[in-house]
């Protein structure tokens, strides 16, 4: 989930359960196929992190059946402002995508 205004609805709802993140997968559909990608250290991998900022038992035992299938994944400090961030750089990169893909920078 990307929220940039804040927890507190989810909190409402699930209380100290949440545990805020952002999936490190993703892909493209090209002619009806999808090519899907999970995240690694030169892509994205998996970010999640509580609220509080700390490392949790739960972050912890998180991040070990991400190592135990090999999959990346980052531990944020500041869930929040990554949410923020990650949701600013998206509104930016829209505009460099076409049904063709992603527009190419032209040297010149």
């Amino acid at each position: 989930m990307t929220n940039t205004i804040g927890y507190d609805s989810w909190l409402e709802i699930v209380g100290d359960r949440l545990l805020p993140g952002f999936p490190g997968a993703g892909g493209d559909i090209k002619e009806d196929v999808l090519y899907a990608q999970f995240g690694s250290e030169k892509h994205q991998g998996t970010i999640f992190g509580e609220i509080s900022g700390l490392t949790t038992e739960r972050v912890k035992e998180l991040a070990q059946i991400f190592e135990s299938v090999d999959l990346h994944y980052e531990i944020q400090k500041d869930i929040q402002a990554f949410h923020i961030s990650h949701t600013a750089l998206a509104i930016v990169n829209k505009h460099f995508y076409t049904n063709d893909g992603m527009v190419e920078r032209q040297n010149g």
